[in-house]
């Protein structure tokens, strides 16, 4: 449409009239109804055809519903739990996070569950019932991932250059792993490492 409005301005400029005029349907135009006529001789009366339906055609309604659906029952349920999850991580494409990125399933299961905010850590552990208490054995009374990672004695020693490269990438951001875990790049491998030389299976 545009393409046309522009051609018709052009030929306005250089002092060309264009009349433009409708011509309904067929009418009046004979190759055009002699056309028309055996289409409609072959719709009446031609061989049928067995032509299978590509798989792709079946799939273009309830693919989307489903799509719908699944969306609607996300919604519902980020009404009464995972509302932090929903708000950092809370993705519509129907691609993973890590579709386009060289990680390994360790890698991908680990940030999954820090994402999640359920892994093998006192904090999360306490939430369950499955320890007694959320405190971290250096002291401090909640040990969560961030907590190993930015401030624990314990693994600080080891921490170094996992802190050095998230200074580095994300200069202006608080010291919160969360936040960083919405479209991780593949050094985030630097996390797993990390962990193994601590000796935390998370």
């Amino acid at each position: 449409m545009y393409s046309l409005k522009n051609q018709l301005y052009l030929a306005d400029s250089s002092g060309i009239q264009v009349d433009l005029v409708w011509i309904p349907s067929h009418r009046g135009i004979r190759g055009n109804e002699e056309v028309d006529d055996l289409a409609k001789l072959g719709a009446r009366n031609g061989t049928r055809m067995d032509i299978k339906i590509p798989y792709t055609d079946t799939l273009a309604e309830p693919k989307p519903n489903s799509v719908r659906r699944f969306q609607d029952y996300l919604n519902g349920e980020f009404l009464q739990k995972g509302l932090p999850y929903e708000q950092l991580y809370r993705d519509t494409s129907p691609k993973t996070w890590y579709a386009n990125l060289p990680l390994k399933r360790e890698e991908i299961t680990l940030i999954n569950r820090i994402r999640s905010n359920h892994y093998n850590l006192n904090a999360s552990l306490f939430r369950k019932n499955m320890v007694c208490s959320s405190a971290c054995p250096c002291g401090d009374p909640h040990q969560d991932i961030n907590h190993i990672i930015f401030c624990c004695p314990i693994t600080n020693p080891k921490s170094a250059k996992l802190i050095s490269f998230i200074d580095s990438t994300f200069p202006n951001v608080l010291r919160d792993i969360f936040p960083l875990l919405k479209k991780p790049s593949a050094k985030m491998c630097h996390l797993l490492a990390f962990l193994k030389s601590s000796n935390l299976c998370i």
